[in-house]
């Protein structure tokens, strides 16, 4: 259970060279219960909601050259 599920982070780690398909499924509930957020999501395609479901977030996490990076390389900027 998240406090404030304004955005969440998924870093599934891939194998080999290039992206891997990978499917996710994300359950978050508030503190009453209720679901806020129940998604399927294919790392293959951009994740372009938030879990507040009404912002957009770039296609991909880019590096303060513009360079695409995954997740974890992200945390380390």
């Amino acid at each position: 259970m998240l406090a404030d599920p304004a955005l969440l982070l998924v870093d599934v780690p891939a194998a080999g060279v290039g992206w891997q398909t990978w499917a996710v499924q994300i359950a978050v509930r508030d503190g009453t219960g209720r679901t806020v957020v129940n998604e399927i999501l294919n790392p293959g395609e951009p994740i372009t909601v938030t879990a507040s479901r009404n912002r957009r977030v770039p296609e991909f996490w880019k590096d303060p050259r513009g360079e695409p990076v995954g997740l974890s390389e992200f945390r380390s900027l």
